[in-house]
């Protein structure tokens, strides 16, 4: 009776298998002229030129520079409105982590406000490049890529391994 389920389960590997490298293989080569295959490695090869020279085109493409700064403004926190000399001092936002810790030593009138708003403001700036590219819709490659039908095999025989490792102390136990 197990014999039949190992055939069964070596049949279903074998057809996943085929199934993914069929999916790999047919990602519609066929569809994409030479004249357009040509502009696009044109642009790619522009595209690294400008990236070596340090031109922020080179990464997020014409449009993309331009967004950037549009992204990106300086903030005019902190101008002052023409408040009158006796106006008592209160606290501002910290832009950085030796500000914060200066006004949470001083507590001056509003610090609670100013140093949570300092938190959200130190915090966003951490991941100002992430919302940058967000906007730009620009993301960066991830994971594993498989090229040809011998990648995606080896792909598909290595989880198998990892499955056999995870499913092997079970049935050592049976």
């Amino acid at each position: 009776m197990t014999a039949f389920w190992w055939t069964v389960a070596i049949a279903a590997c074998v057809g996943l298998y085929f199934a993914v490298r069929a999916r790999a293989t047919g990602r519609g080569d066929s569809d994409v002229s030479s004249d357009v295959s040509a502009e696009i490695a044109q642009r790619a090869d522009e595209q690294n030129r400008w990236a070596q020279r340090g031109d922020p085109r080179g990464v997020y493409g014409v449009e993309g520079a331009e967004l950037m700064g549009r992204v990106d403004p300086a903030p005019d926190i902190g101008a002052e409105l023409g408040r009158p000399a006796d106006f008592p001092r209160t606290a501002a936002v910290a832009y950085t982590a030796a500000d914060l810790d200066t006004l949470l030593a001083e507590k001056l009138p509003c610090w609670r406000w100013a140093a949570f708003a300092s938190v959200l403001v130190q915090r966003r700036a951490a991941v100002q490049s992430r919302l940058r590219d967000a906007e730009l819709g620009y993301s960066a490659p991830s994971g594993e890529r498989a090229d040809s039908g011998a990648q995606v095999g080896r792909f598909v025989v290595d989880r198998m391994d990892e499955v056999l490792v995870l499913v092997n102390p079970w049935r050592a136990s049976c």
